[in-house]
C-alpha cells in the first residue's frame, strides 16, 4: 500500500475524530452531560494540541508529507479548499464550547445565588 495514502487516511480518520470531539464538547455542555466521553474529547484535544503546538500550529503529518513528497501532495483526504480551513474552524468550535461552558456556569451561579436571597 502507498504510504502516502496511509498518512492522508490517518490524518483523515485523526481530523474527523477531533471534528467530532468539539462538536460534542459544544453538545455536551449545552445540555450540561458531564461523562466519560466529555473527558474522552478533552483528552483527544488535547493530544491534538501537544502534538501541534511544539510544530508552530502545524500537524506533525504534514511536516513528513513535506519532507517525503512534497509541499504539494495533500496531507488528507479533503479538498485542498478545504484543508485551509480545518485549523480556524477547530479553534472556532473549540472556544465556542469554552464559551457555553463558562455561560453555563455562571448562570447557574447566578440562579443560585437568587434562590439563596429568596431563602432569607
Amino acid at each position: 500500500m502507498d504510504t502516502l495514502l496511509v498518512i492522508q487516511t490517518v490524518h483523515t480518520v485523526i481530523t474527523a475524530w477531533n471534528f467530532f470531539s468539539l462538536l460534542y464538547i459544544i453538545y455536551a455542555h449545552a445540555r450540561s452531560i458531564n461523562g466519560f466521553l466529555l473527558r474522552l474529547c478533552y483528552l483527544s484535544i488535547l493530544v491534538e494540541a501537544a502534538a501541534i503546538i511544539p510544530f508552530g500550529f502545524t500537524c506533525p503529518l504534514r511536516l513528513i508529507v513535506d519532507h517525503y513528497y512534497s509541499p504539494r501532495h495533500n496531507d488528507i483526504l479533503a479538498p485542498v479548499a478545504y484543508v485551509k480551513w480545518i485549523m480556524p474552524a477547530g479553534i472556532v468550535l473549540f472556544f465556542t464550547g469554552q464559551t457555553i461552558r463558562l455561560y453555563k456556569r455562571m448562570r447557574f451561579k447566578a440562579s443560585a445565588g437568587k434562590e439563596a436571597g429568596n431563602n432569607g
